[in-house]
């Protein structure tokens, strides 16, 4: 089994960017499930896996997922055989809403769940500002309360600087 990080944080604190860090450095990033309508440019099974409601559900019954989270009216899910298959042969990096990645901690505890904060909820609120959604930072203070609740934290003031404390924490 490889390297498995799971990423997680308030909206706009850099996870994406993170996550794209590491698969730029030969790491592969869990696909997760979702219901929600690809946007432009995504693609199935690259992005997420788009699936309608009814099939998450099947899939919920039947016991498919590690973690699963309703957000903006869809819901979301890491199915356990996709972070299986993907661990199985690659470094693994997964991003999650803070309730998703205590899951994959309790569920999977050779996963290094790691906590991004911003600098700041100022900082936080000037990164959000251009995304359109006030109620984006509602949740991102939300999230923020529970920051707390992870081992490993790291904050997100320089990039480089945040993913080599990331690194660093893969490495042990």
């Amino acid at each position: 089994m490889k390297h498995i990080l799971v990423i997680t944080g308030p909206s706009g604190v850099g996870k994406t960017k993170l996550s794209e860090r590491f698969v730029a450095d030969g790491w592969r990033r869990c696909v997760t499930v979702t219901t929600r309508d690809p946007r432009d440019g995504e693609m199935d099974g690259v992005d997420y896996h788009f699936v309608n409601k009814d099939t998450f559900k099947e899939e919920l019954a039947s016991g498919a997922f590690v973690e699963t989270s309703e957000h903006y009216e869809n819901y979301y899910g890491l199915r356990a055989r996709d972070i299986r298959d993907t661990a199985a042969q690659y470094n693994t990096v997964v991003l999650l809403n803070w309730r998703g990645a205590l899951a994959v901690q309790a569920a999977l505890p050779n996963a290094l769940v790691v906590f991004v904060s911003p600098p700041s909820i100022k900082a936080l609120e000037e990164r959000l500002g251009g995304r359109g959604d006030p109620s984006r930072l509602q949740y991102a203070q939300e999230d923020m309360s529970h920051r707390e609740d992870f081992k490993h934290q790291v904050i997100n003031d320089d990039f480089e600087t945040c993913y080599q404390e990331l690194c660093e924490l893969v490495r042990g």
